[in-house]
Formats: structure tokens, C-alpha cells, sequence
């Protein structure tokens, strides 16, 4: 349905940090797929996230959050606030908190989400993406910046 408000869907006009074909990108896959959405994360819950964890968000994300929420991006769970159902009720408070035994240095990383076999995706001192995987304890790298792994995942 087309928008007669002359407002720009999903609060883009707000997500400055990510590039305009990311964006795109983002707007059409959940035009395509709405319930994969969620619901914004407002100045107060980013406040309360960071106080949460003791750490600044990295600005990409931190922009994505606040427009998207916790959302579905392809086979990506990524976490916020308020989710998308296919996340469920647990916030991204509560993921790094029930994650943290996994990683050794927690104060260093943002967990954003988790992969099909229930390790940990997240954002590390240097911005770049990683995952860890617990099987053989061994971090791999999905990509440079968030930025990038989005624009990936959109492009399967």
C-alpha cells in the first residue's frame, strides 16, 4: 500500500549512520516480509541498553535498532528491545546476560543474535561481526562492520 502520509516508512528519515542502498535493501525486504519486523527501540530503551550492559552500541546498530528493532533479516535473528515474534520475549539485555559464559572478555562484544546451532553472533571491539562457535571454540569472522553483514545477508 502506498504511503500517503508523505512520512517515510520505518522511521528511515532517523537511520542516518547506514548507507541509502542498505537502506533500500532493508525497506524492501520487510515490505516483503512485515511480521519479520519489530518495533523500534526508543532513546530511553538504547539508554537503558547501554547502562544495562556498560557499553556504548556501535552507531550502526544503534541506528538499525531504533528504526527496526529486534527483527528477522533473512536467516539473521537480530535482537533489541521489542522483537519480532519469530525472536520471542528475550531482549538483547537479556541474550548478553544468558550468553556471556561464552565469550571471555564480555565487556568487549555486543551479542546481537544467535545462529541456527545456538552460537552467539556479535559485534566486537574493532566493529567487525563475529560468531563464536562453541563446538570448537573458535571465532570466526561473518564481517567487517554491521553495515556490511546487513547488505550480505540482504543479497542471498
Amino acid at each position: 500500500m502506498p504511503d500517503t502520509t508523505g512520512e517515510t516508512p520505518y522511521g528511515l528519515e532517523e537511520c542516518k549512520m547506514l548507507n541509502e542502498i542498505v537502506l533500500n535493501k532493508l525497506k524492501s525486504f520487510f515490505e516483503k516480509n512485515p511480521v519479520a519486523l519489530g518495533q523500534p527501540t526508543l532513546p530511553n530503551e538504547i539508554t537503558l541498553i547501554e547502562n544495562s550492559l556498560n557499553k556504548a552500541l556501535d552507531e550502526d546498530f544503534k541506528q538499525f535498532t531504533s528504526t527496526f528493532g529486534g527483527c528477522a533479516v533473512r536467516d539473521a535473528l537480530i535482537y533489541g528491545i521489542h522483537n519480532s515474534e519469530f525472536l520471542g520475549d528475550e531482549t538483547i539485555i537479556e541474550l548478553n546476560k544468558n550468553m556471556s559464559q561464552y565469550l571471555d572478555d564480555i565487556s568487549y562484544h555486543l551479542i546481537i543474535g544467535i545462529d541456527g546451532s545456538g552460537n552467539p553472533i556479535y559485534i566486537n571491539d574493532a566493529k567487525a561481526i563475529m560468531l563464536y562457535d562453541h563446538d570448537v571454540n573458535e571465532e570466526v569472522m561473518l564481517s567487517d562492520s554491521f553495515e556490511n553483514y546487513l547488505n550480505d545477508l540482504l543479497d542471498r
